[in-house]
């Protein structure tokens, strides 16, 4: 179309700017003004927008949810545990060396989540019987961590473990807010910039160009050096680098207690 001709068009047709940073639109033509936009997507609506077939797993339960959010509460006191957690099999009985009454409250919650079920243990010691190794020693904990952040942080739609056509790996936890939407890459362990590139691949198939991008990890060094504030800060600088190329936002173990809002944050009015 000439622009002549699309000057014509525009004194007989409505024109529209759709701002999706501010959920609003704009009548540019004929009379300027701004109004809200009223618009809601699943996560199911970007992924058949994009032409991706649709089979997300079944929600964690909301037990196992709650089990995440104590994580994220208290995971400097908890990690320990965490570890010797991790290293069990289903079917392993065991008897955590003198849990303390934060550890304590931690495995009921696991108990109630039909994580670890209670045996009777020799003396007056108490046994457990590992029944989901898999929560503990793979990234399901802090896949359900990010899961119930977006469901507490009140996003429209959140799913996990979703196969996406074209990579070799399910997107870890997607969620909407309007008509944006958000991916989250989860990582409990060894971490490297080319999980960042394996996101962006994934984003661009499923959410396009304008999604938000969120990788939650433990640390961007091993988690035991934590206390080398040196070490931590250079890896984070050096991690971030390449993230921000990517528009990608990092969440570390600092950011647990929070990560809801900060999630919520991340697509609200005037996010980067």
């Amino acid at each position: 179309m000439s622009l002549a001709a699309a000057e014509v068009a525009r004194d007989f047709c409505p024109t529209v700017y759709v701002d999706t940073e501010s959920d609003s639109f704009w009548w540019v033509h004929p009379t300027p003004r701004k109004e809200p936009l009223q618009a809601s997507f699943t996560v199911e609506d970007f992924f058949k927008l994009h032409g991706q077939p649709w089979h997300p797993a079944s929600p964690p339960s909301p037990a196992e949810q709650i089990v995440a959010l104590a994580l994220a509460a208290n995971f400097k006191g908890l990690e320990s545990l965490l570890r010797y957690l991790k290293k069990r099999a289903d079917g392993d009985v065991f008897t955590p060396r003198s849990p303390s009454s934060m550890e304590m409250v931690f495995l009921k919650k696991c108990e109630d989540a039909t994580l670890i079920e209670q045996t009777t243990g020799q003396g007056s010691s108490l046994s457990w019987n590992m029944k989901k190794a898999r929560f503990f020693r793979q990234n399901d904990w802090l896949e359900c961590l990010a899961f119930a952040a977006c469901q507490e942080a009140g996003f429209d739609d959140v799913q996990w473990k979703i196969p996406v056509s074209g990579t070799e790996t399910d997107l870890d936890v997607a969620a909407t807010r309007g008509p944006l939407m958000l991916i989250c890459s989860c990582k409990s362990g060894k971490f490297n910039n080319s999980h960042l590139d394996e996101l962006d691949a994934q984003a661009r198939l499923v959410g396009g160009l304008f999604c938000k991008k969120a990788v939650v990890l433990t640390e961007a060094i091993a988690f035991r050096r934590r206390r080398d504030r040196h070490a931590v800060k250079q890896a984070r600088a050096a991690l971030e680098s390449r993230a921000k190329t990517l528009r990608i936002q990092p969440f570390y173990w600092t950011d647990y207690a929070d990560l809801g809002r900060k999630m919520k944050a991340l697509l609200s009015t005037g996010r980067r």
